[in-house]
């Protein structure tokens, strides 16, 4: 594997690696694809670990001017990207739950692309022209519910609700997304 290199004053640097001197190993995950959307913890590595940001006084951050700014850009994050609150919303679930809403949202992106992802009544919501349906995270079970479930064809009789329009479909594990039939 070559040796990584950066650029520096217009030209090429390499990095050597010298296993002597080097003795950081990955806490990264074998196997994993960090690509995906999800939540990351960030850190950032100052020259000579500066404390550049504020200092820790009595166990609490207390900002400086510099830390102010990256502080009030980080918080601008979710008006600049509306998936964030929705990553969120999937990191806060237990395992076996947040990979049913993955796998459900993706499913929805896939189906209507064209819907727009919100966090709306605190639940990942997909809007057209109107609601059209949402993912909510439940103690053992995720719903996927339809804005208007009841003008749905359900031949299998998964859709459950009691209400004028809405209707919901309870998913205990992923693998029952795939053997679902066409709800058209």
């Amino acid at each position: 594997m070559p040796a990584p290199y950066f650029k520096f004053k217009d030209r090429d640097v390499k990095m050597k690696y010298n296993p002597q001197k080097h003795h950081r190993r990955s806490i990264r995950l074998k196997g994993y694809d960090y690509s995906q959307s999800g939540v990351y913890f960030i850190t950032i590595c100052t020259y000579n670990r500066e404390c550049i940001f504020g200092e820790i006084i009595d166990g609490k951050m207390i900002l400086n001017e510099l830390g102010k700014i990256v502080w009030n850009e980080w918080n601008k994050t979710s008006q600049i990207r509306k998936n964030v609150d929705v990553d969120e919303y999937i990191a806060k679930q237990k395992p076996e739950l947040r990979r049913i809403v993955k796998a459900l949202r993706d499913l929805v992106k896939q189906a209507a692309p064209n819907l727009s992802e919100q966090l709306k009544w605190e639940v990942p919501w997909y809007v057209g022209k109107g609601n059209v349906c949402y993912i909510a995270a439940m103690t053992s079970w995720v719903n996927l519910g339809f804005s208007r479930g009841t003008e749905l064809k359900d031949p299998k009789l998964l859709l459950e609700g009691s209400g004028k329009g809405m209707r919901h479909i309870k998913v205990r594990k992923v693998e029952d997304i795939i053997q679902w039939p066409s709800l058209h």
